[in-house]
């Protein structure tokens, strides 16, 4: 049995008076949390049945508080370092998922059978796409950046974001690609490096986007 709105907001209010006060970890602790009383208890209206300081819910939180709290302090104290080593999970996580893998694995067939006479054409074919994808996934940023303000791992990805468009500029060069025509092989290779990238970060940003939006935006109102 899925938990509801109403049990979710339990837990989070739970988490919330114990003092996990980042909304990001507290959203995460709430999903974490939800799955494992999902799996482990049959009658979930039961658990959370109000019933004083007897609530098999309250009983099982407390239980847990210290190493929650650990938990929370531990993330708080390196939580840049903590998106960080986060991010590189899911891309790479993302990565090895069957879709994306094939679609790498065929641009790759491509580039290696057909790389040598169009190269100039696929050059710009991926470093367009890489632009189109950028700029689309950095609006999407700022306008859930707007709606939700509150929530750390946007302004992550908005620092993420602002950093790679280094990378567009520099490699490849969008210079060579459109203003000098300076095609090469190794061009094209390093645009399709680039747009592989490009597309790991908008997904999983679109992933963790739909996710707040779906799951838990009642609480963020």
């Amino acid at each position: 049995m899925k938990s509801d709105e109403k049990h979710i907001e339990r837990i989070n209010d739970f988490l919330e008076a114990i003092g996990v006060e980042s909304l990001d970890i507290r959203l995460e602790m709430v999903d974490h949390i939800a799955s494992e009383i999902e799996n482990s208890v049959d009658d979930i209206n039961a658990f959370f049945k109000d019933d004083g300081f007897q609530t098999p819910f309250l009983k099982y939180m407390l239980s847990r508080k210290d190493g929650i709290l650990k938990r929370y302090n531990n993330q708080v104290k390196q939580l840049n370092w903590y998106y960080l080593k986060k991010l590189c999970k899911e891309l790479f996580s993302l990565l090895l998922k069957p879709k994306f893998s094939f679609t790498i694995t065929l641009l790759i067939l491509v580039l290696v059978n057909f790389g040598s006479v169009y190269f100039k054409e696929l050059s710009i074919l991926f470093f367009t796409t890489v632009i189109v994808l950028y700029v689309y996934t950095a609006i999407k940023i700022q306008f859930f950046l707007k709606r939700f303000k509150e929530l750390r791992f946007i302004k992550f990805y908005s620092r993420i974001i602002s950093l790679f468009s280094l990378l567009i500029l520099i490699f490849p060069s969008y210079i060579d690609v459109y203003i000098e025509g300076n095609y090469s092989e190794f061009i094209m290779y390093q645009s399709l490096f680039t747009l592989i990238i490009t597309a790991l970060i908008h997904f999983n940003f679109h992933r963790k986007s739909e996710i707040i939006k779906n799951k838990y935006n009642f609480l963020i109102q």
